[in-house]
């Protein structure tokens, strides 16, 4: 038995027919119709197969990827014939393809670590991925400028924000940019490719904390009967319009087209400031201010306390990085991949991989 195999035998016993529950062989061969690559004759591995054993291979953790195909699918290919078969792919079909395979997994009877209230739990946030110094990235991927210094960065990056389902840590969506596009441009191009689970809860940091993005979701919002908590920053103007109980404020928040700053519409958020206080590893305890914007208006069944302590899972979507990049990739820092699109192409199976584990 190879080492790729006993691997992923603790998991799966029977890895084709996990995977076939995740995503069926007659959806995969309908998308392929409609989006593969066209080209005569028949291929030694057809298009589900080709799907299963990339993410088989990134769940094995060792081997090639074609000695990976030969233990899950049974058929001989060589290395090259994969590379070449992945271009002709492309990333766009498998981004056809995660609508259908990610899917909620969370149940309020028993994962009720994943709901608040009636309101399932989701996160939003953005990763990036190091892309090798191959001629294909470099010259089609960006390299971002550095925080610190002014020195060129190593390596391109492959940017992703991802739509996490907290306390399941199962993936919902992406999306990809290696052209320097930034966060909140990805995330307004999910959300307008998919919505929220109905009645969701969706968490995010400052980086996601802006009127203009949560203006944009605010049908979406109505639609799924969803609402937001959000962390902001401590510059951006609010007009407070009442104060409840709790101590949070109920506030108008002006919402600007980024494009045009022209006033698009006005916001009626709750806002909420708290400390969180901890103890790092020393015992040295410290304290940290926030404020948080919500569209959950009724403080008496969503009480300031409760939200500030809740907006700590939203580091759970921290955690589902770390698994997918240490833990699950486990090669180091550096994608495999030789180009942009079959960087893409690797990242959407490692989220497949993640969603058969979660």
């Amino acid at each position: 038995m190879s080492a790729s195999t006993s691997l992923c035998l603790p998991l799966f016993s029977n890895f084709p027919a996990a995977f076939e529950e995740l995503f069926s062989r007659e959806s995969c061969a309908l998308i392929f119709a409609q989006h593969g690559p066209r080209g005569g004759g028949q291929a030694k591995l057809n298009g589900w197969e080709w799907l299963m054993s990339r993410v088989y291979h990134e769940l094995a953790r060792s081997g090639t990827f074609s000695s990976n195909t030969k233990a899950v699918s049974g058929v001989r290919i060589s290395d090259s014939a994969l590379s070449q078969r992945a271009l002709s792919i492309g990333e766009k079909l498998i981004e056809e393809i995660l609508p259908i395979a990610l899917r909620p997994l969370a149940e309020r009877e028993r994962d009720a670590q994943a709901f608040y209230h009636a309101y399932r739990l989701v996160a939003i946030d953005g990763t990036r991925f190091n892309l090798r110094n191959t001629g294909s990235i470099n010259e089609q991927a960006s390299k971002v400028a550095c925080n610190r210094g002014s020195g060129e960065p190593a390596f391109a990056h492959l940017l992703a924000v991802v739509l996490v389902e907290l306390g399941m840590h199962q993936p919902l969506g992406t999306r990809l940019g290696w052209q320097g596009e930034g966060e909140l441009t990805l995330a307004r191009q999910l959300f307008a490719a998919q919505d929220l689970p109905e009645r969701s809860l969706l968490l995010a940091d400052r980086l996601f904390g802006y009127p203009s993005l949560i203006w944009g979701l605010w049908s979406m919002l109505r639609r799924t009967h969803s609402y937001v908590l959000v962390r902001i920053k401590s510059n951006l103007k609010a007009k407070r319009t009442r104060q409840l109980a709790d101590g949070s404020w109920l506030v108008e928040v002006k919402a600007v087209d980024p494009s045009t700053r022209k006033k698009v519409g006005v916001l009626e958020l709750r806002e909420i400031y708290g400390r969180v206080c901890y103890e790092d590893q020393n015992g040295h305890r410290s304290c940290l201010q926030i404020r948080l914007w919500t569209s959950l208006l009724d403080d008496t069944t969503s009480p300031a306390t409760e939200l500030i302590a809740l907006y700590a899972a939203r580091w759970e979507e921290e955690l589902f990085f770390r698994e997918l990049k240490s833990h699950l990739h486990a090669r180091r820092e550096l994608l495999d991949a030789l180009t942009p699109q079959t960087a893409a192409q690797e990242v959407l199976a490692m989220l497949l991989a993640a969603a058969l584990i979660a």
